[in-house]
C-alpha cells in the first residue's frame, strides 16, 4: 500500500511545458502557477525587459499598472495615509523642495510634526535629503534656519 502511494506521488510529478521546471502536476501538461496563468502569452516587456505574463499594450502586468494606474494608486493611498489631501494639492506640495529647491523627489513634511494635521499651512514639500536632516537633532536648526530665511 505504501509503495503504491509513493508511485502515485511521483507520477503526478512531470516536467512542465510552459516553465520546463519538475514540479507537481495539475492538468494539460502545466504545473500549478503555469495553469493559473493558463491562456496569457509570454513576452518580453517594454519597461522591465523580462520574460513574463503579458497583461496588456505590451507590458507585464506590473509595468502596465505602474504606468497606467500610477494617478489612481497614489490618490488611493493619499487618502489612506492623509485622509482630506487630494492629488493635485500633493503635486502642487511636491513640485520642489522649500529648503533647497531639489524637484526630483520630494516628500511631504508635517511641520508641526502631527500627521493628522493636514492643514495647508502645515504641509511642505522637502527632498529626502532634507527631511532626513530635519529630523535629526543635529540638523534640524539649520534647516529651519533655511526655512526662515526664505519665509516659509
Amino acid at each position: 500500500m505504501f509503495l503504491t502511494k509513493a508511485m502515485n506521488i511521483s507520477s503526478e510529478t512531470s516536467r512542465c511545458k510552459r516553465c520546463n521546471k519538475i514540479k507537481k502536476f495539475h492538468a494539460k501538461g502545466l504545473c500549478n502557477v503555469c495553469y493559473k496563468n493558463y491562456g496569457t502569452r509570454l513576452i518580453i516587456c517594454k519597461q522591465c525587459k523580462e520574460k513574463k505574463n503579458h497583461m496588456a499594450k505590451g507590458y507585464c502586468g506590473n509595468c502596465y499598472r505602474k504606468r497606467f494606474y500610477y494617478d489612481n494608486t497614489k490618490a488611493s493611498n493619499l487618502r489612506r495615509y492623509y485622509g482630506d489631501l487630494s492629488l493635485e494639492r500633493w503635486k502642487e506640495i511636491t513640485k520642489e523642495c522649500v529648503s533647497c529647491s531639489f524637484n526630483k523627489i520630494v516628500d511631504v513634511h508635517h511641520i508641526d510634526e502631527n500627521n493628522k494635521n493636514n492643514s495647508k499651512s502645515n504641509l511642505i514639500g522637502l527632498c529626502p535629503n532634507c527631511h532626513k536632516l530635519i529630523h535629526m537633532g543635529q540638523y534640524r536648526q539649520e534647516i529651519i534656519s533655511n526655512l526662515i530665511r526664505q519665509r516659509i
